[in-house]
């Protein structure tokens, strides 16, 4: 079977001696190898491997099967796989010049995580390639594709599972579980052996066996233009950075500052009648520190915008930026003090006097592609290593902790200077993080002393590193927390990291890339209380240490086309909350931009619990907004938080949101349609895209015409929609592609529905629908022993008994949920029949009509306890080689041309 990408074989033979030097012969499905006999075991896989493009002759008519494979041609095969992409920069090694046939591709393949040195500053292209280093660099690659294949495998079945190397152990296994890499013989891996070019052709047909896919990603969706900004002539005042505030804000004679404008907008209110405007013109206005209140609001006959005048950025910046131009190459005295690989590409900047909020574990770094990396092994914690320091070390006390493992022994004592060594920690499920200094490090013992242990405390909204004292005195870390060693100068040597010295004011880059960004400011940059009737158009804020939007009791606001880009506060970047209950909200956010936060990007919430139920259409609009990065340091949230009531959240793409997209908490009526949910969850685990958290009263939300996409991974688990204590969710004409769980409805949820919708499982078996099963085990355990009065104590019923206490102390509140939603009160609580199925403590969905993909073509699996409490009904599951009733979703098209299926709405979603 080839591979609908497959490169193009005459372009190939014209490439031959790029791939493999020496004089290449391939002839398309006639290819004739005189060294490979019609019954040797590869030729099939030659055949493959040939035909698709892969691997050509080493001469006419010959393949060489038994020569080696070098490892610039297994870079250059996987570089080439994906499409031959180009790199943003050349690879750092000495023996790889840019001239080189595999250039290209070895610095593709060393920026991706791929490839490494085998020595400082060295690549050893023409070296050939052992089986395990193979297995490795597939393992790397292999997070490139769209699927995931099972973790590892138990090696105890190969005789010579000792020899593998402890760097290619988890590689080895995980290509054996995938049946990528086979033994040379019975029970034996070899991985020290060399990887022949017949080898490298079998393992390639079988990696493609595992990725190759028949539905590709959706592509049927709105493609976002930004429109033409209009020229404001209207404006009642202008502002601009050449302006003074002694001028009298016309547009020839133009105020300096925000805070100019919004007196002189005060004293017209006076005088004028209807809207008043004020324009900025293009610029960086810099620091902005401004306090609204209700005596700087509008009304609802004389709305106040504060807009950008035209084209360009106008930019209210209250941190730093270090230009490309600043940075100089370190000096020769410098040098020593880096790994002496990284030395010739680490460039510094002088940003002394600008470090004023800047702490290494509280602020964040930026560059054009998001939040830089502080230097630390390890460096990446999607590989399995995320454990390598907390599983290689014992406890001695409270203070000291013994190394055990012998790459960090070699680590540590590589080192050439320890005064800077410290401990990184954070809780897998995200919660704070804490740097912790190392006092002192003996390299006889290996023992550590960590001299501000105290700030590893119990985990909680505040908490750290998680620890506990045993009773012989001893010190046990937690499983879910990570160690790292960090703010190593040693450490500096992977692409977009980065330490600051901050005695010195030196910021060090490894291979500086564009400029480099640093929030600062200690209070948000708007400070808003009982503030309405305001609308900000165009405007861009940027590198904020605290929010940049704080608005309490504040309605009927709006912002248009706003940016909002690097905010370090722990809390919601731009936040909406306390509104007055007596009226509707009003918050209208449409195409905005919000991107590289560390917590929240946008939270809405209506604390007031005691109304939050009783008007409906609180008037909360989210509409055509782009999230990405967002949560970068503060996790088990989402890019939006909503707790409000009737949120409309429509058209917005949330890309690569590293925890949840949406958190949705006390929220009733809410309407999620047409949006994109790309990538989300990727550092998260345990959450999904949409999430809600633990509240009885949600219900009648809907969730309608998204797409969610590629929403998978995690120990625990990554889902497109996480139900978590709620009833009447409803779930209709969704796509779900590539989502290991659409949903997962915990035992506190109660009669959501998954009703109409496509989902796509590129393995070989379909999505299921996620049940968790604590409460419902916790009655029938309870109903045997004969004591269902036991049942009352726990928390999962007291939630649904508050819940409808609730309801029965607010009649009139009660009738209208009766009559929009009748099934929320179909639960019982009665303590007299815990056996009824409607019992609150049994997890239950409605799942009909839906339609599962996966590469078996079986039917969405459920759980015994799943399928005894839920009604699931007219599923149906096909091959992905199947096509009932769509366009092409080989190419990613997944219209509907037929009966059966619903009528999702893909060309209406995402931004327009």
């Amino acid at each position: 079977m080839k591979r609908s990408f497959a490169i193009i074989l005459a372009a190939v033979i014209l490439a031959a001696t790029l791939l493999f030097p020496g004089t290449a012969f391939a002839d398309g499905d006639g290819t004739v190898y005189v060294d490979v006999e019609a019954d040797r075991w590869s030729a099939d896989a030659i055949a493959y491997a040939t035909d698709n493009g892969y691997m050509i002759g080493t001469g006419e008519g010959v393949f060489s099967p038994d020569s080696a494979v070098t490892r610039a041609a297994v870079a250059t095969v996987l570089w080439r796989r994906q499409g031959s992409p180009a790199p943003s920069e050349s690879a750092p090694f000495a023996d790889v010049p840019a001239d080189a046939w595999y250039s290209a591709a070895v610095s593709w393949a060393r920026e991706n995580g791929i490839v490494y040195g085998v020595s400082d500053g060295y690549f050893d292209p023409e070296s050939a390639v052992t089986r395990e280093a193979l297995a490795a660099m597939l393992f790397r690659y292999s997070v490139l594709c769209p699927v995931s294949v099972p973790e590892r495998d138990d090696l105890s079945s190969f005789t010579d599972a000792s020899a593998v190397s402890d760097w290619a152990s988890e590689a080895i296994g995980w290509s054996v579980k995938a049946a990528i890499v086979e033994g040379t013989e019975e029970n034996v891996i070899d991985p020290k052996g060399t990887a022949t070019r017949e080898q490298f052709a079998a393992i390639l047909e079988r990696f493609d066996g595992a990725f190759t896919l028949s539905y590709n990603e959706p592509v049927i969706i709105s493609q976002y233009t930004e429109p033409e900004y209009p020229l404001v002539t209207d404006a009642d005042f202008y502002v601009s950075t050449t302006g003074s505030d002694e001028n009298s804000g016309s547009f020839d004679s133009p105020f300096a500052t925000f805070g100019k404008a919004v007196s002189a907008v005060c004293e017209l209110k006076k005088t004028k009648s209807g809207d008043i405007k004020v324009a900025f013109m293009a610029g960086n206005y810099g620091p902005l520190n401004v306090s609204l209140t209700s005596a700087d609001s509008g009304s609802d006959t004389q709305r106040i915008t504060y807009c950008k005048y035209g084209d360009g950025d106008v930019v209210f910046d209250n941190g730093f930026t270090v230009k490309e131009a600043e940075f100089v190459p370190i000096t020769e005295e410098e040098k020593p003090i880096f790994q002496s690989r990284a030395g010739d590409v680490i460039m510094k900047a002088d940003v002394s006097g600008r470090l004023t909020n800047y702490s290494p574990k509280d602020s964040m770094v930026i560059s054009e592609d998001g939040a830089c990396t502080l230097a630390r092994f390890p460096n990446i914690y999607d590989d399995g290593t995320d454990q390598l320091i907390l599983s290689g070390a014992e406890t001695i006390s409270i203070t000291e902790m013994e190394f055990t493992n012998p790459i960090l022994i070699r680590k540590l004592a590589s080192y050439h200077d320890l005064s800077r060594l410290k401990l990184y920690g954070f809780l897998t499920f995200g919660w704070y993080k804490e740097m912790l200094s190392c006092g002192t490090y003996d390299h006889d013992t290996h023992v550590m002393y960590i001299s501000d242990y105290y700030l590893a405390r119990s985990a909680d909204s505040t908490g750290g590193l998680r620890w506990e004292i045993n009773e012989d005195g001893t010190l046990t870390y937690k499983d879910d927390v990570d160690l790292a060693l960090v703010n190593i100068s040693e450490e500096l040597d992977v692409a977009g990291e980065y330490w600051v010295d901050e005695d010195t004011g030196t910021f060090y880059v490894y291979s500086p890339r564009g400029d480099y960004r640093f929030p600062g400011g200690s209070s948000p940059m708007i400070t808003a209380s009982d503030l309405s009737y305001v609308t900000f158009t165009g405007l861009d804020f940027v590198n904020s240490q605290d929010r940049f939007i704080y608005a309490t009791r504040s309605h009927d606001i709006t912002l248009d086309r706003c940016d909002f880009t690097g905010c370090a506060s722990p809390g919601e970047a731009v936040y909406f909350v306390n509104s007055d209950p007596t009226r509707d909200y009003n918050i209208n956010v449409t195409a905005c931009e919000f991107s590289t936060t560390s917590s929240t990007a946008l939270g809405i919430a209506d604390n007031h619990e005691e109304y939050v139920f009783f008007n409906c259409g609180r008037g909360v609009r989210v509409d055509n907004c782009y999230f990405t990065l967002t949560c970068l340091k503060y996790g088990n949230r989402g890019a939006l938080m909503v707790d409000v009531q009737g949120p409309v959240i429509t058209h917005n793409v949330f890309r690569r949101c590293c925890w949840e997209a949406i958190d949705f908490r006390g929220t009733f009526n809410m309407h999620v349609e047409y949006n994109v949910f790309d990538e989300c969850c990727y550092n998260g685990d345990d959450t999904g895209a949409i999430n809600n958290w633990n509240e009885y009263r949600r219900c009648g939300n809907l969730v309608t015409h998204n797409a969610f996409i590629n929403v998978n991974g995690g120990s625990a688990g990554r889902y497109g929609l996480y139900l978590d204590g709620t009833a009447g969710t409803e779930v209709v004409a969704n796509l779900f592609y590539n989502c290991d769980v659409p949903v997962m409805n915990n035992e506190m949820s109660r009669y959501n529905t998954f009703c109409g919708n496509i989902s796509v499982s590129l393995t070989d078996h379909p999505d299921d629908i996620g049940y968790k099963t604590e409460g419902t085990e916790y009655v029938l355990a309870m109903i045997e022993a004969g004591t269902p009065e036991l049942i009352a104590e726990h928390s999962f019923y007291k939630g649904w008994k508050a819940a409808f206490d609730f309801f029965d102390a607010h009649p009139d509140l009660k009738e209208r949920i009766m009559t929009e939603w009748p099934g929320y009160f179909d639960i019982s609580v009665d303590l007299e029949h815990p056996e009824d199925p409607a019992f609150c403590m049994y997890a239950s969905m409605i799942v009909t009509g839906n339609r599962y993909f996966c590469i078996t073509g079986e039917n969405a699996r459920y759980s015994e306890l799943f399928e005894r409490y839920s009604t699931i009904e007219n599923n149906l599951g096909f091959t992905l080689e199947e096509n009932p009733g769509l366009v092409n979703p080989t190419l990613g098209d997944y219209r509907v041309t037929g009966e059966g299926f619903p009528d999702i709405q893909f060309e209406k979603i995402g931004r327009y």
